[in-house]
């Protein structure tokens, strides 16, 4: 089994660039938006929708990891400085790997000081 993190700030095209990978791979693509779509109408972007968009992620993670599917990518936007944020990204990962998953970790983040190059 294989996980591919694709990281990076919002709207820097994590959805997109899963999905041109998901296109050459065998790899089934979990972007961000697909809980924050299903969650937003009813909780709007208050706490608890969070609570719950990570909850579901976990555990279709979770179950993931436990079948015999090729692998998973999975969009997120990573805020470092939130520690919540890190804990998240270090349990990810490790649900795959105690299955011998390959791990990989993409960032399509582009630093500020190279906007117009």
């Amino acid at each position: 089994m294989k996980f591919v993190l694709l990281f990076g700030p919002q709207a820097v095209g994590k959805m997109t660039v899963g999905q041109e990978l998901a296109k050459i791979t065998d790899l089934k693509l979990l972007h961000n938006h697909m809980t924050i779509d299903l969650l937003e109408p009813f909780f709007g972007f208050e706490p608890e929708m969070w609570k719950l968009s990570t909850l579901f992620r976990e555990e279709i993670f979770s179950a993931f990891a436990k079948s015999d599917r090729y692998g998973m990518i999975f969009t997120y936007v990573w805020t470092f400085d939130q520690q919540e944020d890190w804990d998240f990204v270090n349990r990810t990962p490790a649900r795959f790997s105690r299955r011998k998953a390959r791990t990989s970790a993409l960032s399509n983040w582009k630093p500020s000081w190279m906007k117009g190059s």
